[in-house]
């Protein structure tokens, strides 16, 4: 799993054995949020470039959140394995994934920000 990862300084966040990535703030170490993901298996966390959306990777595939309002914004499937691994592009428009058996796959952003 994943260790912790930080966005912007405000936020850190972890991914967790018990099928959530937690969200911390990191001027005083308080939970700020639990976020469950697809399945019992979070793997990797990433924070958007802006610090605004979370990518919690696990399972079949990848959850989105709102970092200031703790809200699911969508899960993004489509892998028949494991998603262990999410990171965005530097502008912040595309988010990559990779599992066990299938090659990155990569795909939009941006449809989450504006749903």
């Amino acid at each position: 799993m994943d260790g912790p990862v930080l966005a912007d300084g405000a936020w850190l966040a972890t991914a967790s054995i018990d099928g959530t990535a937690k969200l911390w703030r990191a001027s005083d170490g308080a939970l700020a949020a639990t976020l469950p993901a697809l399945d019992p298996l979070v793997y990797s966390v990433a924070f958007s470039p802006d610090g605004k959306l979370i990518a919690v990777a696990g399972g079949g595939g990848v959850t989105l959140w709102d970092v200031a309002s703790h809200t699911k914004l969508r899960d993004l499937v489509g892998h028949t394995d494991l998603v262990f691994s999410a990171t965005f592009s530097p502008d912040g428009t595309r988010l990559a994934t990779a599992s066990w058996i299938r090659p990155p796959r990569s795909g939009t952003s941006r449809a989450a920000r504006d749903s």
